[in-house]
């Protein structure tokens, strides 16, 4: 377990460690069967250990299922937000999430996972979630970034808007090129014809899409706090 404060003789108290707490739940969860509701948890659980995995040392504590139908997770390099919430769209398409994402400080000792923790961080993320509630905002909402609260959650909600959109058959494109594959390897993958990858790509807006996510990626990536930890 790590501390939040670096030890030291006397003087002014550490200022301390900041991250990102990303907070998530699902939309309409109530409209579900029990019997629905449990398999998407089961999903919702396998797709947040894989995230654990593959996002790496972007995760400060892991993300995991917390009350009810929440999530959450501690983040050191939020430009993966944008990668969250493109997983959370393309692994569970038939669902939409209520999403508040908060930067600031821990109050409390570093846990493995992201549960029993207290800080700005985790309080900025709750309210950011309540308002998207409140709100109807879907997409996510932002506290914490200063005056790039505002952009940040436009911008996010923006994409969102987009991601619904998309019809399974370009969700499918875009995943493949998204990952780095060219038009034809992902037209291999899927089985059509190189013209029908480009086809689909451009019916979903995807080039304007792309350029929207790594803007995102840009700007929260000037809050990372990976150095913070690593002293």
């Amino acid at each position: 377990m790590t501390s939040n404060s670096d030890s030291g003789g006397g003087g002014e108290s550490p200022r301390p460690r900041r991250a990102t707490a990303f907070i998530g739940d699902i939309s309409a969860s109530r409209d579900l069967e029990a019997d629905e509701r449990r398999a998407v948890q089961e999903r919702l659980g396998d797709l947040l250990d894989r995230l654990n995995r593959e996002l790496g040392e972007a995760v400060l504590a892991d993300f995991t299922i917390t009350v009810g139908d929440e999530f959450q997770g501690l983040l050191v390099r939020p430009g993966t937000v944008p990668e969250l919430m493109w997983r959370l769209r393309d692994r569970l398409p038939e669902l939409r999430f209520w999403t508040g994402v908060g930067f600031g400080g821990l109050d409390t000792e570093l846990e493995e996972r992201a549960i029993g923790m207290d800080g700005p961080a985790f309080h900025r993320a709750r309210q950011a979630l309540e308002v998207a509630h409140e709100e109807g905002l879907h997409g996510g909402v932002f506290s914490g970034f200063g005056e790039d609260d505002r952009v940040l959650g436009g911008l996010s909600r923006l994409l969102d808007w987009q991601r619904q959109r998309f019809t399974d058959a370009q969700r499918e494109a875009i995943r493949f090129v998204r990952g780095g594959a060219s038009q034809t390897e992902a037209a291999g993958e899927i089985g059509v014809t190189r013209q029908a990858v480009s086809k689909r790509l451009a019916a979903a807006g995807w080039r304007a899409y792309r350029d929207g996510e790594e803007s995102l990626e840009s700007l929260l990536s000037r809050y990372a706090t990976a150095e913070e930890w690593s002293r």
